[in-house]
């Protein structure tokens, strides 16, 4: 039996892999986004309530968002700011102020009013659930036995395993 080549690293090489690694958890979009997000709340923070944005109160989060609501900035846009925010406390390891109940539901107002709350889906009732089976080609399918996707077949009908 042979053994396997000890791998060994550097502390230089580890700590570099540590910022490659973290940087690669996000999108270069995504941190030039969050960037100027966290940037605008931070200034924000800062010319009306004299604060850091690191660390803000959920009232004054739930106040900024407010506000920017009310000059038209779309739910969708402050749904990555507060993502925005939330990442700058998780890195700086400080609690999020984004968890805060005030905070969700002023977003949830927010979503509400502007009309773009998340639309409740209809159940996917027996009807519906073999309609959408009827429409898998039989030849996709397995004669007997569950296939990779979880459809159980059996004399060219299925049903899903739950």
């Amino acid at each position: 039996m042979s053994s396997l080549p000890v791998l060994t690293s550097t502390a230089t090489q580890e700590t570099t892999a540590v910022v490659i690694y973290g940087l690669a958890e996000k999108a270069e979009a995504t941190r030039r986004a969050y960037r100027a997000d966290m940037s605008l709340f931070t200034d924000w923070c800062q010319l009306r309530h004299g604060i850091d944005g690191l660390g803000a109160a959920p009232d004054a989060v739930a106040a900024f968002l407010a506000g920017q609501a009310l000059v038209g900035v779309a739910p969708s846009t402050l749904t990555r700011r507060v993502a925005a925010v939330a990442y700058a406390h998780e890195l700086a390891g400080l609690p999020s102020p984004m968890k805060h109940g005030a905070v969700r539901a002023v977003m949830r107002g927010i979503r509400r009013i502007a009309g773009a709350a998340p639309a409740q889906k209809a159940p996917a009732i027996t009807g519906r659930v073999e309609a959408m089976l009827q429409a898998i080609p039989a030849d996709t399918l397995l004669d007997h036995g569950k296939d990779s996707c979880g459809i159980l077949t059996h004399r060219g009908r299925a049903g899903l395993l739950a």
